[in-house]
């Protein structure tokens, strides 16, 4: 069962691998876009069975691969640029703009 534990482990690591690369992918596709926020894959443990118990170390766990724990907009400042129509506006700081309730 080790061996199909490692291949498991490994094989969800390709596929979670895959998926960041789609939200990378996605980042530099809409590079140009204006009101675009960025977002970043956040990465966790599979944990798949405890093994052991000692006082020093506690409990010790055995892993079964990665996934991906959240993807999230990185909602940085960006820049202003100067435009010539007048209704174009832009925020200052955090919070959105609501359009509609």
């Amino acid at each position: 069962m080790a061996l199909m534990g490692a291949m498991f482990a490994s094989s969800s690591a390709l596929n979670i691998f895959g998926q960041s690369m789609g939200v990378i992918g996605n980042n530099l596709a809409n590079t140009n876009t204006v009101g675009f926020k960025a977002s970043r894959a956040a990465f966790q443990d599979v944990l798949a069975q405890s093994v052991g118990y000692t006082e020093a170390e506690g409990t010790n766990q055995v892993g079964n691969g990665v996934n991906v724990g959240a993807i999230s907009p990185i909602l940085e400042q960006g820049t202003f640029e100067q435009t010539s129509m007048p209704t174009d506006l832009g925020i200052d700081g955090q919070g959105y703009f609501v359009v509609m309730d």
